[in-house]
């Protein structure tokens, strides 16, 4: 099992149910390594509990001995604005925002998001081509 799974099992284990792992990114060199985990909530993450996150994650590391190198860099953060949506737990929180969706042919549509079906694994959208804002 590699490390990333064996961190993302872990994880489950300790995060609060609304809580949940976007990604786990392990980068190892000659000199260090560095370990970035972006976590989400289903009403987004706060500060104090990526830090919490961090200083369990970082003990459960060291007990472990999952990273063989003593000198590593660990990360956890929420996804910033700039980041693509990953997770279909992540849409609703964005329900009535607007979007950029590439297509499989590397097209970029703007559009807002109306509706997630998330049993149904589906987001609605409206592209913005069909959008029609009116003043009376």
């Amino acid at each position: 099992m590699s490390i990333e799974k064996k961190i993302s099992n872990y994880l489950s284990e300790i995060l609060e149910h609304q809580y949940f792992v976007i990604d786990i990114i392990y980068k190892k060199s000659r000199t260090n390594a560095k370990l970035s985990v972006l976590l989400d909530g289903d009403a987004g993450i706060g500060i104090d509990t990526c830090v919490e996150t961090s200083r369990k994650l970082s003990a459960w590391l060291d007990e472990q001995n999952l990273i063989e190198d003593d000198a590593y860099h660990l990360e956890v953060s929420s996804p910033g604005v700039d980041l693509p949506l990953q997770s279909m737990r992540q849409f609703p929180q964005h329900i009535g925002r607007s979007l950029e969706i590439t297509t499989k042919e590397d097209k970029i549509v703007e559009a807002k998001l109306l509706e997630v079906k998330i049993e149904e694994n589906k987001i609605i959208v409206l592209p913005k081509v069909f959008l029609l804002i009116i003043k009376i």
